[in-house]
């Protein structure tokens, strides 16, 4: 019997960076010679990606959202017979038949990798019994951590704080030279381009960053803004929302200012096209394209919400604003304007802090050390 079996529990069935993390983790895990076995749902997106040849699939039943006892039960059973020793869930609707699962396999480690804010809190008998299956509690922020604390009931001692990684690679080295990038997105060579990327969205705030380069326009004509994305399709508020953009833009007469590209999975062409990269959400629980944007050696001006000042070390790496305050964005985005010496010690730090911190070899390491050790070494 082998005796480095992980089981991977992954009931969602969408296709974004909850599932692309997942499988490049298992990728990486069986290069390391761990046997990794995947548990989905039939017909779900990630069966159709590229996979490691050394990774099982096995497809199990939609477990019922609350109680799903006999499927615990049955999958309880299935993960003894392949002598899996540890069980590693990722979404937040598992954590309950993780919960049950475990009541039928107690000598079952159950690892927590913790995508999502807690939001709400969850110090209420319920969630602190489905909390207690859980051994080990990966978060990838000490905010997040402190989160946990002050929103659960669940042990401090079993938390774990390990960043999230990235393909490193795939954004330090220059796939495109800017002249290139531009060309190829029809942006104009000569501009000072700032860049948002992601879901056309109202808690995206691209709104926000066209009224700021509106506001500035007449001062700083060469600052114009990219914006790469698509709206969510057969979603009303997403639609107004990009309805009002076209709106806004034509008004102000941005359109040559202003351009929007729809998302393309080649993000290189993103990033090596900007000279500022910028940040308006909310409140992004862990923000991969931060990190991306640090790694492609772009300064980077953010939102000081959620977990976004700890990955920035509170101003170190890029310029921290207040949330929907457009002064405070337009006096730091002209400081920033104005020194290219600020815009290169930023790109500089940005990018070192991220190589050492983010890669899914430090990632590994620090599972290893902190989880696969005392499970498997016992």
């Amino acid at each position: 019997i082998k005796q480095n079996k992980i089981g991977f529990l992954l009931t969602p069935n969408g296709w974004g960076g909850l599932e692309i993390n997942v499988l490049k983790l298992a990728n990486y895990f069986c290069s390391r010679n761990w046997e990794i076995h995947l548990y989905v749902l039939k017909n779900t997106r990630i069966l159709k990606e590229p996979r490691h040849k050394a990774l099982n699939f096995h497809i199990i039943k939609k477990p019922n959202k609350y109680l799903d006892v006999i499927g615990a039960y049955q999958f309880g059973r299935v993960l003894r017979k392949q002598h899996i020793k540890s069980l590693w869930v990722f979404a937040n609707i598992d954590v309950d038949f993780a919960f049950y699962t475990k009541v039928f396999s107690p000598k079952l480690k159950i690892v927590y990798q913790q995508h999502m804010q807690i939001g709400i809190a969850k110090r209420d008998l319920l969630h602190t019994l489905r909390f207690s299956s859980i051994d080990y509690w990966i978060t990838p922020l000490e905010t997040l951590k402190k989160e946990v604390i002050n929103k659960t009931r669940f042990n401090p001692e079993k938390l774990r704080v390990i960043p999230l990684n990235t393909e490193i690679e795939r954004f330090t080295v220059r796939k495109y030279s800017k002249k290139e990038a531009r060309s190829l997105l029809k942006i104009p060579e000569d501009a000072l381009l700032l860049g948002i990327l992601g879901r056309i969205d109202p808690a995206k705030g691209q709104l926000f960053l066209i009224n700021a380069i509106e506001k500035i326009h007449h001062t700083y004509p060469s600052v114009q803004l990219l914006i790469m994305g698509e709206m969510t399709l057969n979603f009303k508020e997403s639609e107004d929302y990009m309805k009002e953009i076209e709106s806004k833009i034509k008004t102000g007469q941005l359109q040559d200012v202003i351009h929007i590209r729809a998302f393309d999975r080649n993000v290189s062409l993103f990033y090596n096209c900007l000279d500022i990269f910028t940040l308006a959400s909310k409140g992004e629980t862990y923000g991969m394209v931060t990190i991306e944007a640090m790694l492609s050696g772009i300064p980077i001006m953010a939102t000081n919400t959620s977990g976004t000042p700890e990955i920035l070390n509170y101003g170190e790496y890029g310029v921290l604003y207040s949330y929907n305050d457009q002064n405070d964005f337009v006096d730091k985005l002209t400081s920033l304007i104005n020194s290219e010496e600020l815009r290169s010690s930023f790109s500089e730090k940005g990018q070192n802090a991220a190589i050492k911190k983010y890669s899914i070899e430090y990632e590994y390491d620090l599972m290893k050390k902190e989880i696969l050790d005392p499970i498997y070494l016992q």
